[in-house]
């Protein structure tokens, strides 16, 4: 059944709305009506593929998508990411907000790492969106993707990492779009306003993250899936949203969308009534391609054709409707006004009164200058088609719009956890695995280091520790500081060398040796370790004492140069059964943060044997000079004891790490106090001493560094 469609200037095949009213399939004006039961069930095709998309790929609507042997399947319900979640099943000894913070800083460098892959020559900064931050920015490289999704769980953390990667594919391919976006800018808003100007950023973006993602299969294939996830996540229930808007213009929009990106949301009656629409669409797209050039020429040519149907489907006409809706009230009030002032000054009763007909005249010339007024300011303001149409579809629908082509800033996260995930990032946290033949157990493995940031109370009691071992740090300093320094050593009684006159007298005894050798000594570099123990059982009076002598050495070291230090702490299952937490509190590359041994504290359980092999590892890998002479200095509270980490077994354990740091070059000597017993010590460490005065301790520190250094 075709009908001549005015608005479209053409014969049309009506839609049939299934009710007896025949409509224009792409304007959805009403062209006929029938009772004929023939016609009404009568269908027509749409320009549906079914199961693919105009490009013809499958129903993940990704570009070379489908399940490799390396990407898993995302149809069995398994989360291509499951493997950065596993292993962290509780936080004990840490608060619920730490434990959180931690879960969700650990996603982020995995999604920092799959960004880099994307492109390693494209810099970038990623973080979560808070604080209603933007998504994407192109001049800074500044990512931040939806926090929020993965905030109570882990189920969205494939559509996270999706996320990820098309940002980073907008920072590798979008700045073309970005300059021409600026170049065009003021342009269409001169000519159709600023709703005018976001929708064809809406139409830009809408064929820019096709071209971007059709990019990812030539660099990352392995990675395409993740983009699958993002597209079920933000576009599977788009129907009730999308399809079937009382608008038109809007339900175009709807269908425009839903059919580049997700053609499955689609609803059958809204492929209908836009049919010629999109296959107008379509053919842009495959004619000019979504390549470097050809992408912006189909940019431009959809956006016309949306100008044009705007004008079609009657937005920005100049009705007289229009006019009094919008001005009518204000002629009134301004003609009420004048009325008024005339009586006051030409009235009855005014100074100078005039005729009733002169009243008359003077109150119709008036309004027809406030009429015209209006009416040029009418004309001046009448909105273009497309802002008429982009004006009238509704704010929240535009909302949806702008959601869905990634105009707006898309989740956010507290303030608190932004925190709490920025101090974990600043420490300079990261994790790996010992080699399985020094762990005592697979389970065993994991070692993590985290830089402390120390908080303003915590930086007092550093000071206030400093006060306390004043007279040590004194008296030690002033022994440190001859260590580096050059001596000249006499060696007399030598065969050949500068005559000594003062052995003249030997030579009638027929003696030969009459000469004296001078020669020049330099110490060479050494390299400090101090590791404290922070378990639980190093709470109160032990804690401080360990600090204060950590404090003592620091502050009597740090200004030779000869003398490099690092001072570790480690805990153990504060963050996951079997896990070993390392903490830095100095090293040479850490002189930012002067007083972040203020920090030290008692914390959960000790894996000495790990802790004593990282340290070591540490030392070595940044030592600027490996030839450097290493002493590692151990405080220790009682024998190692955490989760399958206990007894004879990890005494063993804790000794041949100490033989491995030895084998490293490493002089390593435990002190012990409290509950460090003898029979234990020995049997762990080969060089080890007791403190049986816990305020002898810093003293004690520092008359091991003097030996050591031979002061």
């Amino acid at each position: 059944m075709q009908e001549f469609c005015n608005y479209c200037q053409a014969d049309v095949t009506l839609w049939d709305e299934g009710d007896g009213i025949f409509s224009c399939p792409s304007c959805l004006n009403v062209l006929a009506e029938t009772k004929d039961d023939a016609l009404v069930t009568k269908e027509i095709t749409s320009t549906s593929h079914e199961g693919t998309d105009i490009w013809n790929r499958s129903a993940s609507y990704t570009w070379g998508g489908g399940s490799s042997w390396w990407q898993g399947s995302l149809s069995t319900g398994s989360s291509l990411s499951s493997g950065w979640s596993s292993g962290i099943s509780s936080y004990s000894g840490w608060s619920a907000d730490k434990g959180e913070a931690y879960r969700m800083m650990k996603h982020k460098n995995h999604l920092d790492g799959l960004a880099k892959i994307v492109d390693p020559s494209i810099k970038h900064t990623l973080g979560y969106a808070t604080e209603k931050q933007s998504y994407c920015n192109m001049q800074t490289g500044d990512i931040r993707v939806d926090g929020s999704l993965i905030l109570d769980n882990d189920d969205k953390l494939d559509v996270v990492a999706g996320l990820t990667i098309h940002e980073k594919l907008h920072l590798v391919h979008s700045d073309p779009l970005h300059k021409y976006l600026q170049n065009k800018r003021y342009e269409i808003m001169d000519e159709h306003g600023g709703h005018g100007f976001s929708l064809f950023k809406n139409v830009c973006n809408l064929v820019e993250d096709e071209y971007i993602e059709s990019k990812l299969k030539d660099t990352c294939p392995g990675y395409v899936n993740y983009i699958s996830a993002v597209k079920d996540h933000y576009w599977g229930d788009m129907e009730e949203q999308l399809s079937d808007v009382d608008e038109p213009f809007g339900d175009l929009m709807g269908a425009l969308l839903l059919f580049v990106r997700y053609p499955k949301s689609l609803s059958a009656p809204q492929k209908k009534r836009w049919a010629n629409d999109l296959r107008i669409v379509e053919k842009i797209l495959k004619e000019d391609g979504l390549d470097k050039e050809g992408r912006m020429i189909a940019m431009r040519k959809i956006w016309q054709h949306l100008m044009k149907r705007a004008e079609q489907l009657g937005y920005g006409k100049s009705e007289e409707g229009d006019f009094e809706a919008r001005y009518g009230e204000a002629m009134e009030h301004e003609m009420n006004d004048y009325a008024k002032s005339l009586e006051e000054n030409y009235g009855p009763d005014s100074e100078w009164p005039i005729s009733p007909e002169m009243m008359d005249k003077k109150l119709k010339d008036h309004r027809e200058e406030v009429e015209k007024y209006y009416r040029d300011r009418h004309e001046a303001d009448k909105e273009t088609p497309i802002a008429d149409a982009m004006r009238k579809i509704g704010e929240e629908l535009r909302k949806v719009m702008d959601e869905l082509t990634g105009e707006v800033e898309k989740g956010n996260i507290s303030e608190k956890l932004e925190k709490e995930i920025k101090d974990l990032i600043d420490s300079d946290y990261s994790e790996y695995d010992i080699d399985g033949k020094d762990a005592i157990g697979r389970g065993q493995r994991k070692i993590s280091w985290q830089r402390v940031n120390p908080e303003a109370h915590e930086k007092s009691t550093y000071t206030d520790n400093k006060k306390v071992m004043r007279s040590v740090i004194s008296k030690l300093k002033k022994k440190i500081n001859l260590y580096g320094n050059p001596r000249k050593l006499t060696i007399a009684n030598q065969k050949r060398g500068k005559l000594n006159k003062r052995m003249l007298h030997r030579i009638p005894a027929g003696r030969d040796d009459l000469f004296k050798v001078s020669i020049r000594k330099e110490d060479n570099p050494l390299d400090v370790c101090l590791l404290v123990d922070e378990s639980g059982s190093m709470r109160y009076r032990a804690m401080d004492k360990a600090r204060q002598a950590c404090i003592a050495v620091k502050e009597s070291l740090q200004d030779n140069d000869k003398l490099n230090l690092w001072i570790f702490g480690h805990s153990a299952d504060a963050t996951g059964t079997g896990h070993t937490e390392m903490y830095e509190y100095s090293s040479p590359s850490m002189k930012s943060r002067p007083m972040a041994c203020g920090a030290m504290k008692a914390r959960y359980e000790n894996r000495d044997g790990n802790a004593i092999l990282a340290s070591a590892q540490k030392v070595r890998q940044e030592s600027h000079n490996p030839s450097a002479q290493k002493i590692m200095i151990i405080f220790s509270d009682g024998q190692p004891s955490a989760e399958g980490y206990r007894g004879e077994r990890a005494i063993k354990h804790t000794a041949s790490m100490v033989k491995k740091a030895e084998s490293m070059g490493f002089s390593v000597i435990q002190v012990g106090f409290a509950g460090a017993y003898g029979r234990y010590q020995e049997q762990m460490f080969t060089n080890h001493i007791y403190v049986e005065d816990m305020d002898m301790l810093p003293r004690q520190i520092g008359k091991i560094l003097q030996r050591v250094m031979k002061l």
